[in-house]
């Protein structure tokens, strides 16, 4: 079956036609601004081109021939974060608080960790997992970039440690892997590998991920389902038959009769995003909830310690907070298994790179714009400042730790990321 018949399972020939003819329009790029770096004002009076999301706050429209936001030193500094203007309706419907305890399956690269962690204002807690080890680690990587607090980075498949975790988590995000036909105006390598066959793979996937999932949330808690698929298999089937098999959930509407939505008759309340109706890629989105009611999680700062060998191979102990308790079995093995603070050697404490991201009450220096080039290429130079460990600070934004011995920087920018 060819992708254009395979959607006559629940589109109008009408809708079909304007949806393939929207895959010859441009793709729509997108970001959600970091406001504890930058403000709204300060933002729109440097680009004042750009325009403003239709639905998100703090999200805005690009050109990108106007803006290549992604080559800018903004977005080395987590000012931003480049993110598909559909995916952000994900965190945004799912709409998580301080007061809780969230999973995002499947997270890489990192987009609704970093939405939710700013509608978290940076409290609560966040467990971001992706099973590709390499994905999972540029969400580390965009994590640190944000100077996000509340974030736990794990690598795991989750069937062996959901266990752990039965009817704790107040929210689960899972974006669920897909055949990827919602990409196909942005990649055109996902129309030539796009196949039925596809479809029904991940259809199972995602149907054993989202009873699992049903498993790890608390009661009363929500679940946002969503995929970037136009296939009904892997949509509406997928819930339609998770709710006939789970009778203590329901959905809830999110469509609200809005006119950027396209709803099905087979499922009311949740939506397709199509992009002759929506300025972004095609996504699936549904937001269901488990009946009852549940004890709140406790948040309280919780130091915890891990043993390493550092890159220079000596023993040293790293420092995290943790905003809640998790088990130490899951902890041991996650590759940030928090907010990374210091590294402590028998010698000296050094404050994370991290830790430099996120940091607002710790003595800083400023660099104008020849010492940052020096300092993101890993130079050491003179500055005229007492001894000591400081966060530098690029157009009044942090950038990394440096520590001053005798009016020069020791440069502590990490390797990887130096230019």
């Amino acid at each position: 079956m060819d992708f254009e018949t395979h959607l006559e399972k629940y589109l109008p020939k009408q809708e079909i036609d304007k949806l393939i003819n929207s895959f010859n329009d441009k793709e729509q790029k997108a970001l959600y601004l970091n406001t504890e770096k930058m403000s709204n004002e300060q933002f729109e009076h440097l680009f004042p081109l750009v325009k403003k999301h239709p639905i998100v706050e703090n999200a805005y429209l690009y050109d990108k021939d106007v803006y290549d936001f992604g080559k800018l030193d903004y977005f080395d500094l987590g000012v931003y974060y480049i993110q598909e203007p559909s995916a952000m309706l994900v965190s945004y419907f799912l709409n998580p608080n301080e007061n809780d305890l969230v999973l995002d399956l499947c997270a890489a690269p990192g987009g609704k960790t970093f939405m939710s962690s700013r509608l978290m204002m940076n409290k609560g807690q966040i467990i971001a997992n992706d099973l590709s080890k390499s994905r999972a680690q540029i969400l580390l990587s965009n994590v640190e970039r944000m100077g996000l607090k509340n974030v736990i980075v794990s690598s795991f498949d989750f069937a062996n440690y959901y266990h752990l975790f039965i009817e704790k988590f107040d929210k689960i995000i899972l974006d669920a892997p897909c055949s990827g036909s919602g990409m196909f105006r942005k990649d055109e390598k996902m129309k030539l590998d796009w196949s039925m066959q596809k479809v029904y793979a991940n259809a199972n996937i995602q149907s054993s991920l989202i009873s699992m999932c049903a498993k790890m949330l608390k009661k009363g808690g929500k679940l946002i389902y969503s995929t970037c698929s136009y296939s009904y298999e892997e949509d509406e089937e997928i819930i339609i038959n998770f709710l006939n098999e789970h009778n203590d959930f329901h959905l809830i509407d999110i469509n609200q009769n809005n006119p950027l939505f396209y709803q099905s008759d087979n499922l009311k309340g949740s939506i397709h995003l199509f992009p002759y109706l929506y300025p972004g890629e095609g996504h699936f989105i549904c937001l269901l909830q488990k009946d009852g009611n549940a004890n709140k999680t406790t948040f309280n700062k919780i130091n915890y310690q891990r043993n390493c060998i550092n890159e220079n191979n000596k023993k040293v102990v790293e420092n995290y907070i943790i905003n809640t308790n998790i088990n130490e079995k899951f902890l041991s093995k996650c590759l940030r298994p928090g907010y990374f603070i210091s590294t402590q050697t028998k010698d000296n404490i050094i404050p994370s790179h991290h830790f430099a991201k996120s940091i607002n009450d710790f003595q800083y220096i400023n660099l104008d714009d020849e010492q940052y080039k020096k300092y993101i290429h890993g130079d050491s130079f003179p500055y005229d400042e007492k001894n000591g460990f400081y966060v530098a600070k690029y157009k009044n934004i942090n950038v990394g730790i440096v520590k001053i011995v005798d009016k020069i920087i020791k440069n502590y920018y990490p390797k990887g990321l130096r230019r």
